[in-house]
C-alpha cells in the first residue's frame, strides 16, 4: 500500500520510512504506523535528525517522533540551531532560536537582527531594493528598539537606526539617512543621536557626533 519504497533509517528504533497518499511518515517492521503519514518532505539531517515540511512549513524531528524544532518555519533550520533567524511560516514574523532548537527570542517580530551581543528589532517599513539599504540595515524607514541576548528588551522601538561606539550606543532620531554623490547607499544620518550604555541606560540626548577617550567626553551639535 506504500507509494514508493521503503528505506530504513533506524535498526534499533524499527523506524522505516513510507510513503503513502503522497504523503511521508514511518513504520516499524511488522507494519505498524510509528509516525503518522503527515509530511510532505522527510529528509535525513548530518545531525541524526530529519528536516520535515508540512504545507508551507519546515522543522526538525527526532527518530522517536518527537519536534526538536516546531513544524512552522517557512525555510529548513540549518545544522547548528543557536542564534538563528527563522521566519514564521504563518504569520511572516521572525524570531531566533536557542541551542535546543525552542525559541529564546519568540517569532512576533517584522524585523530582526543579531549583531555585537545585541539583537535589534523593528516594525513597519519596507526591504530596500538591491541597490537600497543604509549603514545600520537594508530595511527603510522602520522603527527600531534593541534587545540583549536574552531576549530582554533594553530599549523600546522609537529609533531610526543605532551605531556601536566605544562601548555605548548611538540611537539615531528626527532624521533620515543622507545619500551622498548619487549613491544608493545611506552612510550618514541626518538626525540626532540619544547616546545609551549596552545595558540600555540612557545617558543624554540630541547630540551630532560622539567622541570618547574614557577620561573626557565630547560631544557636538544638537542641543543639550
Amino acid at each position: 500500500n506504500f507509494d514508493k519504497q521503503c528505506e530504513i533509517f533506524d535498526y534499533n528504533f524499527d523506524r522505516i520510512l513510507a510513503s503513502q497518499n503522497d504523503k511521508y511518515g514511518f513504520v516499524s517492521s511488522k507494519g505498524y504506523v510509528t509516525i503518522p503519514f503527515q509530511f510532505d518532505s522527510v529528509e535525513r539531517r548530518e545531525d541524526g535528525y530529519f528536516d520535515v515540511k508540512i504545507d508551507e512549513a519546515w522543522g526538525v524531528l527526532d527518530i522517536s517522533g518527537r519536534e526538536i524544532v516546531g513544524i512552522k518555519y517557512s525555510n529548513k533550520i540549518p545544522l547548528k540551531f543557536e542564534n538563528i533567524i527563522v521566519q514564521n511560516a504563518f504569520t511572516g514574523r521572525y524570531g531566533i532560536l536557542s541551542k535546543d532548537g525552542s525559541e529564546r527570542v519568540p517569532s512576533i517580530f517584522e524585523h530582526l537582527m543579531i549583531g555585537d551581543n545585541l539583537i535589534f528589532f523593528g516594525y513597519n517599513g519596507y526591504e530596500a531594493d538591491s541597490n537600497g539599504g543604509s549603514f545600520f540595515s537594508n530595511v527603510e524607514c522602520a522603527t527600531w528598539g534593541v534587545m540583549d541576548n536574552s531576549g530582554k528588551v533594553l530599549i523600546e522601538p522609537k529609533y531610526d537606526c543605532y551605531k556601536i561606539q566605544d562601548d555605548f550606543l548611538l540611537a539615531g532620531r528626527d532624521g533620515g539617512m543622507l545619500y551622498h554623490d548619487d549613491s544608493d547607499f545611506g552612510s550618514d544620518y541626518s538626525g540626532v543621536y540619544d547616546l545609551y550604555t549596552l545595558h540600555g541606560e540612557f545617558l543624554f540626548g540630541g547630540i551630532r557626533e560622539f567622541l570618547y577617550d574614557k577620561t573626557v567626553l565630547v560631544t557636538g551639535g544638537g542641543g543639550s
